[in-house]
């Protein structure tokens, strides 16, 4: 799977600084989410562009990416999950604007 994540991503270093020792393993859990709902593997590629972008500033349930990364209670269960729906509830609003504009 890491083969798969690392081919389906243009390395820059904005996507290289999303996985650092706090966050790597978020992103590779939400890239097997990703794969698991039959999206394509260049699509998450795409998304981590966007996201690096601008992307981190979308807010969801009232927070943005930079609210949920500030935190530094990186092993507290509840940051954990915040982050990870976080990003699935981003990429599921990041498909569903691509098919609208497809």
């Amino acid at each position: 799977m890491l083969t798969r994540l690392t081919d389906s991503l243009e390395i820059t270093t904005e996507i290289k600084e999303l996985f650092n020792v706090k966050h790597a393993y978020l992103f590779v859990a939400v890239f097997k989410e990703f794969i698991e709902n039959g999206k394509n593997d260049s699509e998450f590629g795409k998304f981590l562009d966007w996201f690096v972008n601008s992307g981190y500033e979308t807010e969801i349930d009232g927070k943005t990416w930079n609210d949920w990364s500030t935190n530094r209670s990186s092993r507290d269960i509840s940051v954990v999950l915040g982050k990870l729906n976080y990003l699935v509830s981003l990429t599921n609003q990041y498909s569903m604007k691509l098919r609208k504009v497809a």
